[in-house]
């Protein structure tokens, strides 16, 4: 399956995960609290039935069992405090208890002893005592945890099982468009091999016509015409193949068949230094400014292909030339920078111009898009589609930033 729809069907999956997860989450949090209530409500009405019946001792074998969870505070009139027990608990615990309820004037609540939680209330005896009674409340606690423990385990099943299959389905739906899109490659693979052998018989034809008539001397005169024609064919002959290189790679990248090397350390200023160097003429003739703001030291060295990123700054660099008008600029940076843990090396590219507007701006490294589609004047073709390609292949990532009559290309990669 193609890198796009892989990636399309992962964003698909964790759409679908994360919904799942959501009404998961939501369904048995409205569970827990209606379960968690109840029970609460259920020990709340046990401690007010067992405080009620202190003295009168009429049990049910319901609150015989209950009782085995409680123990009494009684307060005298005269402070004198007494206290029964139906559990085992060290001296200091209903001294603790005493002084949470007795001494704050809290005459209900919850109180932790020993790691157990208590719910007390109280009440006056005929005699102007006043009772608490305290009632253990692990039980209702440990039914509960084991709720979340269930509802987490069902949780992971139902999510797993719904992953498996979300998977199956998804790799079904998918399997069209993959198999149209393979054919789709295959077909721009195939067609590109072929139409490198007619372009180069039309190259070896015109080199031959060329070196029979010799190379024109003034292009506009008549007599040179034949040459000039040829020269043009030849000229054209060789964009085409460069064309057809470029939409070769694509292919190849999109299939995983790329064969190079994009783990090279790489001076990543050095290759800057040199690609500069190519388009310093160009940026003189048409009256465009160059300011190169090198690194402070040599390098930074970069993990990519040395071939690849040239390409990449060539075509970062002949773009801006393109879109730079006459007394315009061109800045180019080269650094680092910190993404996380990670260093990355910078490349950076900022031409003053009309910019690039904020609808076109996600696009631009798309397939020969163009602006302007009802003028068809302003396109990109594949060079910034190889670009992005030849990048994310040396796990870096490109950019790009466009406001107030600025473009700004910025490359970040791996330091070596």
């Amino acid at each position: 399956m193609p890198n796009i729809l892989k990636k399309f069907r992962n964003k698909l999956l964790l759409l679908n995960m994360v919904s799942l997860s959501i009404v998961i989450f939501v369904s048995f949090m409205a569970v827990y609290f209606v379960l968690a209530s109840h029970m609460r409500d259920v020990d709340k009405t046990k401690l007010q039935t067992i405080s009620q019946n202190t003295y009168s001792y009429e049990w049910s074998e319901e609150l015989a069992i209950d009782i085995g969870r409680t123990f009494f505070i009684n307060v005298s009139p005269s402070g004198e405090v007494s206290i029964y027990s139906h559990v085992k608990l060290g001296e200091k615990d209903y001294l603790e208890a005493m002084d949470r309820t007795t001494k704050n004037g809290r005459h209900s609540g919850k109180i932790n002893l020993r790691g157990d939680d208590w719910i007390f209330n109280s009440h006056l005896t005929p005699d102007g005592s006043r009772v608490f009674v305290f009632l253990n409340v692990r039980e209702t606690d440990e039914a509960l945890l084991r709720l979340v423990l269930s509802m987490l385990l069902i949780s992971l099943v139902v999510l797993a099982a719904f992953f498996v299959v979300s998977r199956v389905f998804a790799n079904r739906a998918m399997r069209p468009a993959s198999e149209s899109f393979d054919r789709q490659r295959q077909f721009i693979a195939d067609a590109s091999h072929e139409l490198k052998t007619p372009l180069a018989i039309i190259d070896a034809n015109a080199e031959a016509a060329l070196s029979e008539l010799g190379e024109p001397q003034a292009a506009g005169s008549e007599e040179n015409m034949p040459e000039v024609f040829i020269g043009r064919i030849e000229s054209e002959s060789g964009r085409m193949r460069e064309l057809i290189d470029d939409m070769l790679f694509l292919a190849r990248a999109e299939d995983g068949k790329a064969t190079e090397d994009y783990e090279l350390p790489t001076n990543l200023g050095a290759v800057a230094e040199e690609e500069l160097g190519r388009i310093e003429a160009v940026l003189f003739e048409k009256g465009v400014g160059l300011e190169y703001r090198k690194h402070e030291t040599e390098g930074p060295f970069v993990k990519t292909d040395p071939h690849r990123i040239r390409q990449t700054m060539l075509i970062l660099l002949e773009n801006a030339v393109k879109y730079t008008p006459g007394g315009g600029k061109v800045v180019v940076e080269t650094g680092l920078s910190k993404k996380g843990p990670v260093r990355m090396g910078n490349f950076i590219v900022t031409n003053t111009g009309e910019g690039i507007s904020k609808e076109d701006l996600p696009h631009i490294f798309d397939r020969f898009y163009r602006a302007d589609k009802s003028r068809n004047s302003f396109g990109y073709g594949l060079g910034l589609s190889i670009a992005r390609t030849i990048v994310e292949r040396s796990g870096g990532n490109i950019t790009c930033d466009s406001e107030n009559g600025l473009t700004k290309f910025t490359i970040e990669l791996p330091v070596a």
